[in-house]
């Protein structure tokens, strides 16, 4: 028998999505736990509501620097992200949560965006172009045992797109770069440090994010959930181009490092279910309390 997991980790984000991070207000992560196992409870069994919470057992992996740049670390307490397949939908749900998790905690972050076109991202070249299946899932994006089995781990990660200097280069270098062309077909002579090339070294992992453009800027709402911590470390040292540990890093930083950059990064816990989060939240008080 399959192992129960969120259901929104079988599903994509949908046409239109947001990603919320809270804050508990005065470190009091327990009223904020309770009420997002509520609100999971009531709104994951359609798979459109993920919810991931801070958890002392899974360890922070951000930040992360190297030759290419740095992602931060802006951990809070909970993550959250909502999907609908019309606006209305979306902001029904983005709306419900904010009126329930509002009274606890501080919304730190909110992004909302969702598929553009045949599903491109803002430098216009088609991603996700083979999605996951649910056995890949089950077998990259939940964790197998120990305390969180059962859980997937969520990285968050918000990306600021150059839309501007990456549309200046000539189409066969923005090709180059990508490691593909716009319409996700190979190119015979992509550089070691391409964006496609370089993500066949990371980790495994499952992606959930989406597009979006919020205060004038564009970019990419980066979701990767992941049974296992090594796997997201490694993608994202990679990403940044780190070197550690006596290890050689083949082609350097990911090329996308020149033309993106990350504002924000945190590490949550996607439970299988609300209890979980109760349970949790119990533990919880007493590491952050």
């Amino acid at each position: 028998m399959a192992v129960a997991i969120q259901p929104a980790l079988l599903k994509g984000p949908g046409q239109f999505a947001a990603a919320q991070v809270w804050r508990a207000r005065g470190r009091r992560v327990s009223p904020l736990f309770e009420r997002a196992a509520a609100l999971l409870d009531a709104l994951g069994a359609d798979g459109r509501t993920l919810i991931a919470a801070r958890d002392v057992a899974a360890a922070a992996i951000f930040p992360r620097a190297g030759a290419g740049g740095r992602v931060p670390s802006t951990q809070a307490d909970l993550f959250v992200q909502c999907a609908g397949a019309t606006r209305e939908e979306l902001l029904a749900a983005v709306r419900r949560v904010a009126a329930e998790l509002g009274e606890v905690a501080t919304l730190d972050e909110e992004v909302v965006g969702g598929r553009i076109g045949d599903g491109r991202e803002p430098f216009g070249y088609r991603d996700g172009l083979r999605p996951p299946t649910e056995e890949e899932i089950r077998r990259d994006a939940i964790v197998a045992d120990g305390p969180l089995a059962g859980c997937g781990l969520v990285a968050w990660v918000r990306f600021e797109q150059d839309l501007a200097r990456f549309a200046a280069l000539p189409a066969t270098r923005r090709d180059r770069v990508m490691g593909r062309t716009p319409d996700g077909a190979s190119i015979s002579d992509a550089p070691a440090e391409a964006h496609v090339v370089h993500a066949r070294r990371w980790g495994r992992f499952v992606r959930r994010g989406f597009p979006y453009r919020w205060a004038g800027s564009e970019g990419l709402a980066f979701i990767a959930v992941s049974g296992g911590r090594e796997e997201l470390v490694r993608a994202f040292d990679a990403f940044v181009g780190f070197v550690g540990n006596g290890e050689t890093n083949e082609g350097g930083a990911d090329a996308l490092t020149r033309y993106v950059s990350a504002v924000s990064g945190g590490l949550y816990v996607a439970p299988p279910d609300g209890g979980w989060l109760r349970d949790g939240a119990e533990r919880a008080r007493r590491w952050a309390e």
